[in-house]
């Protein structure tokens, strides 16, 4: 009997272990200036929602022409983790809040931003949802200072 009952407290704490590694991280994160201005740029000003992001597949790499690995590898590093985005970092130190109303529409939820080297090329990830829902990732390209949306690749309408 206390064989069994040491096993089946075994694979509990073991199943309890995995479930909870499985969990992403949702921290809380203030942007720069240059990622809020993407966000901008399509659209984004209610900042109430955690991000969210989908895997950069080969088929979205491909379809995205002229993505530079250096903005997936930094699109990869800020979307390991989930983030309520409370602030934005402002030059000399200072921050400033968010907007965050519960009274707008919430079902728009999207990535960090990725960036290249130069951060004249930009990813992110959105999830419109509602009557009609739809993922994309968005390139974007920085020049004469305006980001412009270039490429977009949808992975998901419903």
């Amino acid at each position: 009997m206390k064989k069994w009952t040491l096993t089946g407290l075994l694979v509990l704490f073991f199943g309890f272990g995995c479930f909870a590694r499985q969990k992403v991280d949702t921290l809380t994160g203030c942007i720069s200036e240059l990622e809020y201005e993407v966000y901008n740029t399509v659209g984004i000003t209610n900042f109430q929602n955690t991000t969210r992001a989908e895997p950069v597949s080969d088929y979205v790499q491909a379809q995205l022409e002229g993505l530079s690995s250096e903005t997936v590898a930094d699109f990869r590093q800020k979307n390991r983790s989930s983030y309520v985005l409370s602030c934005l970092s402002r030059e000399a130190g200072k921050t400033t809040q968010l907007p965050q109303s519960t009274n707008e529409n919430a079902s728009i939820s999207f990535s960090r931003t990725g960036f290249n080297r130069d951060k004249d090329e930009a990813l992110l990830y959105i999830l419109q949802s509602g009557n009609h829902c739809e993922a994309q990732f968005l390139l974007l390209k920085k020049n004469v200072g305006t980001w412009k949306v270039v490429k977009r690749v949808t992975t998901l309408v419903c």
